[in-house]
């Protein structure tokens, strides 16, 4: 099927029936002016014809003598105010025209016949003998003894209202054309701006589709309306996606890197203990960094195993009552000697309290844990302070570092899969945001305080279990 631009869709769905439309109230105007012209003349002609001055003047006179008869029609002519538009014969009982108000000699009367049979006006439209259009009115004269088969005639040219009707048409066809024009114009020009933008959209689609995320459609200032509102909305949705991509090369590089650093470490100290099997506290040392690569490699691939399952909808929980403070509990005392190692001091604010929850005991203990090493990765001195509390039937943990804190236009993307705040710092930078999904997963909240150089504040709101 060929392809049909939206300029050919409106100019057969809407040009052409505005313009078939608009012709049919043209032509019905000039049928409506033309009769209304050609009812004005016969009203005129009527109003003679129908005169009780014309009755009363003829009356007595019909049945005298012809002279008298025909006396009387030159002074009726002659009486006649109407001369200029109007033509007047006066025709005897013998159907013989014996006057005329033009002077000039009469021609035939093709509805006298129709007149006298019926006794009543008859109309006649025709040409006269030099053959211009015109209209006649033949009315039967009534004498004191009834109707005599004398008549006047009154005649009316339709040449001048023809001519009048031909301009009125013209005119008519004037405005069609300027109404056509208009709306064309004004329609193709709306359609061009609907479509140009719409075109550009298309085009950058498929730019965007290549791989090229620095493809921006130009959006005109001089309208806010729903075409400029997908300019823009496409403008965000390109930088969006260019800031996305970005994030999964940095992240693809950081995992890279990430990985790299334990890998290394494994091979290098493996070759060390191969090469010197016999130096035991060589050995021993070398196992210990390769059970503690191997534990920060395997974080590095659960992570990005949470992610995927996340991400994929395959996270499935095993939800069942828990001691929230108990699992936190057993977090903290993970990261104790890990903070020890950087000279922080982990303070651990154990409060006299009962929160049970239900909950994923390895994922809920994930979340904790992933929050306070998060704190000790980003803190290079100073305290760490995690709390546990009840508060408004939740169970609220709070990790509170003095570390290098968040600026305040990246808060907002923390939790974002990808994203890190500081490049320069280890991870993956999906820990939060697994982190927030599954805490999600338990109908909870995480959120996320933070001031450049003073610290950052993170809180698990966690519902309590009502069982």
């Amino acid at each position: 099927m060929r392809k049909r631009s939206l300029t050919e869709r409106w100019l057969g769905n809407s040009f052409f029936v505005t313009s078939a439309i608009t012709l049919v109230v043209v032509v019905a105007v000039a049928f409506f002016i033309h009769s209304s012209y050609y009812d004005a003349a016969e009203l005129a002609l009527k109003s003679h014809a129908q005169s009780n001055s014309l009755t009363t003047f003829f009356a007595q006179y019909i049945n005298n003598d012809k002279e008298v008869f025909h006396e009387k029609a030159i002074e009726y002519l002659d009486s006649f105010t109407d001369k200029s538009r109007i033509e007047v014969w006066v025709i005897d009982q013998d159907g013989k025209v014996v006057a005329t108000s033009s002077g000039f000699d009469a021609a035939e009367i093709p509805e006298y016949k129709t007149a006298i049979e019926t006794n009543s006006n008859a109309l006649w439209l025709g040409k006269s003998a030099s053959g211009e259009k015109i209209m006649a009115l033949t009315a039967p004269l009534l004498s004191n003894t009834g109707y005599s088969g004398a008549a006047v005639r009154y005649i009316t040219s339709l040449a001048e209202l023809d001519q009048q009707f031909v301009q009125v048409i013209l005119l008519l066809f004037l405005i069609y054309i300027i109404i056509n024009a208009l709306v064309a114009s004004s329609g193709l020009f709306f359609i061009r701006s609907i479509v140009k933008p719409v075109e550009q959209v298309a085009k950058s689609a498929k730019t965007v589709a290549a791989g090229n995320y620095k493809t921006y459609i130009k959006v005109d200032s001089r309208y806010s309306d729903e075409v400029s509102d997908l300019c823009h909305t496409f403008n965000e949705m390109i930088e969006a996606i260019g800031e996305y991509d970005q994030m999964k090369t940095d992240f693809m590089s950081t995992v890279s890197h990430e990985l790299r650093t334990p890998l290394t470490a494994i091979r290098g100290w493996s070759e060390t203990v191969s090469a010197c099997p016999e130096d035991e506290e060589t050995v021993r040392y070398a196992i210990d960094i390769i059970l503690k690569e191997t534990q920060n490699l395997n974080m590095i691939v659960e992570d990005l195993l949470d992610f995927s399952r996340i991400d994929g909808g395959r996270m499935k929980l095993k939800l069942e009552r828990l001691d929230g403070v108990a699992e936190l509990t057993d977090a903290v005392s993970t990261y104790v000697h890990k903070a020890e190692n950087k000279n922080l001091k982990l303070i651990y604010e154990e409060n006299d309290i009962v929160a049970p929850i239900f909950a994923d005991a390895l994922r809920i203990r994930q979340v904790f844990a992933n929050i306070i090493d998060n704190a000790i990765k980003y803190t290079d001195e100073g305290t760490i302070t995690v709390s546990g509390d009840v508060i408004d039937d939740e169970f609220v943990v709070s990790v509170i570092d003095t570390g290098c804190g968040i600026a305040a236009d990246a808060l907002p993307r923390i939790k974002e899969k990808f994203y890190k705040a500081n490049m320069n710092k280890k991870g993956s930078g999906i820990g939060l945001a697994v982190s927030d999904e599954i805490v999600k997963m338990h109908d909870g909240r995480l959120t996320v305080e933070s001031e450049i150089d003073v610290g950052t504040t993170v809180k698990v709101y966690i519902p309590l279990s009502k069982q």
